[in-house]
């Protein structure tokens, strides 16, 4: 672009507007593109006035987010440390920020540490420099989200410089809100990866502690010239990062022990053990001031003496709260004996084999009723293994089904499966004869809609353990996911013989008989349930569905509603409304899927809800507008599973919903009849079909479905509204009155 262009054309198809007060600036070649809906873009730049090179960082402002986008930019345009790049201009102009700073020259760090490695006094010389300029900004409240040896450079005065700031905890929220599943893809990149501290997995915005484990990773590659984990990839580098304690690492034998000290602090693996930023700099300038050359152990009682000296303050008050608290226990022993157990069992031995147990048995009652604090629970008896035995097999599987919980339990994120997947293949190399072991890895390959290998692995589970509950759990959804009732029932029948507390087992079988229509075997085996846990939810919400059929409409929302007092979920709300929308309630209904997908109340991360959600505005009176946008969520979210699974003809199925009422018919005509019923392992995803065809106008194809469906002997269910005119069709008329 010249001087004399308004606009410039950035490589994903957005044109961006130059404002006035950059028209002297020369736009050249575009460095970073926008990624995970961030909305930001680098490019080069020359300032025609100065004749200096310069970087323009351009930056879309959302109102969420617009007024602490332009506040940090000013915030880091006042940042003194020699670290930063400078900042020229800062303008606001047709909703973008527009940063034009310096561009600097100089080397690259992977050129300085070639030619330095080993050099552990340069080193520590610029890592006090570097964590000097990060305390600032942290006191400042800004992060980086940054440091990584790609975005810093050694200029030419030798000086370690951040070469731009990219504002990446406000843009990775950003992304985070508008697009879950791409968000994932930055975190992919093995480079990336190096400097993610555990958290950053689960917790995704970088922080000033994840910042201090990044600029330890950094200091690492300092010292070695290479990465902690450097020659792994992918799905193993991710397991190696959350699972692997910085004490691990190979610290080779000729750094000094205060700065492998100085490193292992910095990235320790709990975020709460790491130093900060300031204490990084007083460790820092301690070293400096006793020269490399000092004998380690005095070092080290050195560096800890004026450590101490820092936390001096933090520490009396733990004292002194410690010494309240003794106080207090003593004085009101008496009014808390119900208590003692807990503190009590905290004081006992560390025993391997209990947490593990304990672990294993917190994941079987979560299977009975899930409960966010029985994850919670067995997630810290796994993690206290792995913490003392790093490479347990058992601590290492079991924490596989707990992310695995996690990513089905509310928003579906997808950094809870990628831990799942990674920590399932370390559990199966550490030992694949564990039952635990394949059981995660049957969920993981069900998730991926690989079911003839999930089935494998779930018989494999039953079979090296065939008294384990989640075994047989998993075998019983892939049965029915794969279709193949039979073999689900005669499970199902034989499981509630061997487990006789077991809930869920019942759950599935009585929904069985409700997609074959037979409403009253399902009500007896759903009320079985019930009995067994009062306390269960699915029961409630399929037995609901159960009487709506028989036409018991009153004692199906008296379930649902008490299934509702005992123990709400997405499924009772999706439940009630079903019933609803069959009443012909479709606000009351909208209400009701809106809570099934809500943050507090539902899954916030299922397509399925958002699709059911979306498809009841459509018929509600006032909420109409509101449904484009709820389609278009449940479109984000299908689009994840597909590329999961590409070929599965059920997505398509409701992919091509979705385009219909997005008004890209053409799309999901094209979709729909790529798809045949044989494809189709269920029969509600052959009801779907029919659905779909009706939607789009294409009333023979959907009459079509329709008689295969009775052909096959599936239940017809026409009560949606979609269907009335269907219903008034002589053909289908036809079709309801022969056998």
């Amino acid at each position: 672009m010249t001087s004399t262009d308004t606009s410039l054309q950035t490589r994903d198809g957005h044109r961006l507007a130059i404002p006035a007060g950059l028209s002297h600036l020369e736009i050249g070649e575009e460095l970073i593109a926008s990624s995970n809906n961030a909305g930001a873009w680098l490019f080069s730049a020359k300032d025609l006035r100065l004749q200096r090179d310069v970087l323009l960082k351009i930056i879309v402002l959302d109102l969420e987010d617009r007024e602490q986008l332009v506040t940090d930019a000013r915030l880091v345009g006042n940042l003194k440390h020699h670290a930063y790049a400078q900042i020229y201009s800062l303008d606001v102009f047709d909703e973008k920020l527009y940063i034009a700073f310096e561009a600097i020259q100089g080397q690259t760090v992977a050129d300085w540490v070639s030619q330095q490695v080993g050099q552990e006094k340069l080193v520590l010389l610029q890592l006090l420099d570097l964590a000097r300029a990060l305390a600032e900004a942290h006191q400042a409240h800004l992060i980086t989200g940054e440091l990584r040896i790609a975005d810093l450079c050694i200029d030419q005065n030798g000086r370690l410089r951040i070469q731009h700031f990219g504002f990446a905890h406000r843009l990775a929220e950003r992304s985070k809100l508008e697009s879950e599943p791409s968000s994932l893809s930055s975190l992919v990149l093995d480079d990336l990866i190096h400097y993610l501290a555990p958290e950053r997995f689960s917790q995704k915005h970088a922080s000033a502690e994840s910042e201090v484990f990044a600029l330890g990773v950094l200091a690492y590659y300092l010292c070695t010239g290479h990465y902690p984990h450097a020659s792994m990839s992918g799905l193993s580098l991710i397991a190696a990062q959350v699972q692997v304690d910085s004490t691990q690492w190979n610290w080779p034998t000729t750094l000094s022990a205060s700065l492998v000290s100085l490193i292992q602090n910095m990235t320790a693996q709990e975020s709460s053990k790491r130093y900060t930023m300031s204490q990084v700099v007083a460790a820092c300038e301690t070293m400096r001031e006793n020269e490399i050359s000092t004998s380690p152990s005095a070092h080290i009682l050195e560096l800890q003496t004026k450590l101490d000296k820092l936390n001096e303050t933090q520490r009396r008050k733990k004292y002194l709260a410690l010494g309240l608290f003794t106080v207090l226990l003593a004085i009101g022993a008496w009014r808390y004996q119900e208590y003692l157990p807990t503190y009590i069992q905290a004081l006992r031995p560390y025993s391997e084999a209990l947490a593990l147990n304990q672990g294993d048995a917190l994941l079987e009652e979560h299977a009975q009723v899930p409960r966010q604090e029985l994850l919670d629970q067995a997630d810290k008896h796994f993690s206290e293994v792995l913490t003392r035995t790093p490479q347990q097999p058992q601590a290492v599987a079991g924490m596989a089904y707990v992310y695995l919980q996690r990513y089905q339990s509310n928003q579906r994120d997808e950094v809870w499966l990628q831990k799942a997947i990674a920590s399932t293949q370390q559990a199966l190399s550490l030992d694949p004869k564990l039952a635990l072991s394949q059981i995660a890895n049957a969920r993981v390959l069900q998730w991926h809609h690989k079911l003839d290998e999930a089935l494998v692995a779930a018989e494999k589970g039953i079979s090296l353990a065939p008294q384990n509950i989640l075994a047989w759990h998993a075998k019983m959804s892939i049965l029915l996911e794969m279709g193949r009732q039979e073999a689900a029932i005669s499970l199902a029948e034989n499981g509630a013989r061997v487990f006789p507390k077991d809930r869920y087992m019942l759950d599935l079988l009585g929904g069985i008989y409700l997609a074959r229509g037979q409403f009253q075997a399902a009500e007896q085996v759903l009320k079985r349930s019930i009995e067994r846990r009062r306390d269960g939810r699915l029961a409630y919400a399929l037995l609901g569905v159960v009487l709506t059929e028989q036409k018991k409409d009153s004692e199906a929302l008296q379930y649902v509603q008490r299934g509702l007092e005992v123990n709400p979920s997405p499924n009772l709300y999706g439940a009630l409304g079903d019933i609803l929308l069959n009443q012909k309630k479709f606000d009351e209904a909208a209400n009701a899927y809106e809570k099934a997908v809500s943050m507090q109340q539902g899954v916030a991360g299922s397509y399925v809800r958002w699709l059911s959600f979306a498809e009841s505005l459509m018929w509600t009176k006032h909420r109409v507008s509101e449904a484009p946008a709820a389609f278009e969520r449940a479109r984000s979210l299908l689009e994840t599973r597909l590329q999961r699974a590409p070929n599965d003809a059920s997505l398509k199925v409701n992919l091509a919903h979705i385009l219909a009422r997005l008004e890209n018919r053409p799309a999901a005509k094209e979709l729909i009849e790529s798809v045949q019923v044989s494809d189709l392992r269920s029969d509600s995803g052959i009801a779907q079909m029919a659905f779909v065809y009706e939607l789009l106008g294409m009333r023979d194809k959907a009459l079509q479905v329709i008689t295969s469906m009775k052909d096959m002997g599936i239940p017809v269910d026409l009560r949606h509204p979609i269907f009335e005119e269907l219903q008034k069709d002589p053909q289908y008329i036809k079709i309801s009155s022969s056998n």
